[in-house]
């Protein structure tokens, strides 16, 4: 087990790197001690956003984005100084998965009284402090849904993370979760429902369930085109059977462009998806897509009809296994780290940094498919190799 003063160097290293720390260091290592003292005495904090004349109540957890959030601010994400250039008064602003609310919140400043912010929260560990934070404003353009956004109207399990944060419709075979029952709606019934005619932007953070949630929103992405911001997450879309790139490529072939967010919020085109970081999606008949170069041809059609992508690899594929990651040698911890070393290697080759223009036809291609073999075994062998050294 790591012992809490490594732990606590580790996040001082991390913490160092963020970009609300190098513009106001000593004030964010004072809230980053002081929340440090709150979670030990189980105290939370109600934060003034001061840029957008916001309050939220975060509770004392340490793990989650409440230390982020207590920590940075305004600061907490690009992407929120983002939205004040792709929101303004009258427009609509959608929320999967809102957790505390953050960007619901910030979003009900800009599009004011006569703008709308749905927001979708299914868990009962953030709900209920989505609701509080929307009353401490006083805000009546938010409508809040304890609802997960999915492809489909049903029920289904989420599973329960080291944080509320990473709740997720996919289990993790390595931890021992507990689940909530929760109910799943796919986002064309709910904004139909809710009489939303059209949407400006919306934002993603579902936990690998990004792909999904686009399949269930097949007149909003097709019809509506709003600019949508989501994260890539691998590991989790994989739990869940689906591909690690399966929301870039699904809107690559819808005709979006995509950026990542500077500091300032300013966009920066992405040939590629990064890795565990947001992405800015936007239609490709967008101001914003085409002031940063020729947009290339794209041939989709508005009445397309988004599917998803589940062929998962297993342990039977012939390539699973193959030579030239070490071999069906025992996983001893030399063993572990040489195979997650050769798998690095072969990912920085064919993985999310120098695969470009693939799109799926009838099947996943073969580089694809190859890609998903490695990132799982990838995140297997790591797992085994924190085991090993004591720290899980």
């Amino acid at each position: 087990m790591k012992s809490p003063i490594k732990n606590l160097v580790k996040k001082w290293h991390w913490l160092r790197t963020q970009a609300g720390f190098q513009t106001a260091p000593v004030l964010t290592t004072f809230r980053f001690i002081s929340w440090v003292t709150r979670c030990a005495l189980r105290k939370g904090a109600v934060v003034k956003l001061g840029r957008w004349h916001l309050r939220m109540f975060l509770p004392a957890r340490w793990k989650g984005v409440e230390k982020l959030i207590f920590v940075f601010r305004e600061n907490y994400e690009s992407e929120l100084s983002y939205l004040e250039s792709a929101l303004s008064r009258g427009k609509t602003f959608v929320d999967v998965g809102a957790n505390l609310g953050i960007y619901a919140l910030v979003a009900s400043r800009i599009v004011g009284q006569s703008g709308r912010v749905i927001a979708f929260e299914p868990s009962v560990q953030s709900f209920p402090a989505l609701k509080q934070n929307i009353a401490l404003n006083g805000l009546t353009n938010v409508m809040a849904l304890p609802a997960a956004v999915s492809d489909k109207t049903g029920r289904a399990w989420l599973y329960h993370g080291p944080d509320a944060g990473q709740n997720s419709l996919g289990r993790n075979p390595f931890l021992e979760q507990k689940a909530e029952e929760i109910v799943t709606e796919s986002l064309d019934n709910a904004l139909c429902q809710a009489s939303v005619e059209h949407v400006d932007v919306m934002k993603m953070d579902v936990e690998g369930a990004e792909e999904l949630v686009l399949c269930g929103a097949n007149r909003v992405v097709t019809s509506l085109r709003p600019t949508i911001i989501f994260e890539i997450n691998p590991e989790a879309s994989m739990r869940l059977g689906l591909s690690p790139r399966g929301a870039w490529d699904l809107l690559d072939s819808l005709g979006y462009d995509f950026f990542v967010s500077g500091p300032d919020g300013s966009l920066s085109r992405a040939t590629s998806p990064p890795m565990n970081r947001n992405v800015v999606a936007v239609p490709a008949n967008s101001s914003t897509s085409t002031i940063f170069g020729k947009r290339a041809h794209r041939e989709h059609s508005r009445n397309a009809v988004v599917k998803p992508h589940t062929r998962m690899p297993t342990e039977n594929d012939s390539e699973y296994f193959s030579s030239g990651l070490g071999g069906p040698a025992s996983y001893g911890s030399r063993a572990v780290k040489r195979r997650i070393e050769n798998i690095g290697r072969l990912l920085q080759k064919s993985g999310f940094a120098t695969v470009e223009h693939l799109r799926y036809a009838a099947g996943r291609t073969a580089a694809i498919r190859l890609l998903n073999e490695r990132l799982r075994l990838l995140e297997s062998l790591k797992t085994i190799a924190r085991r090993d050294s004591g720290e899980m």
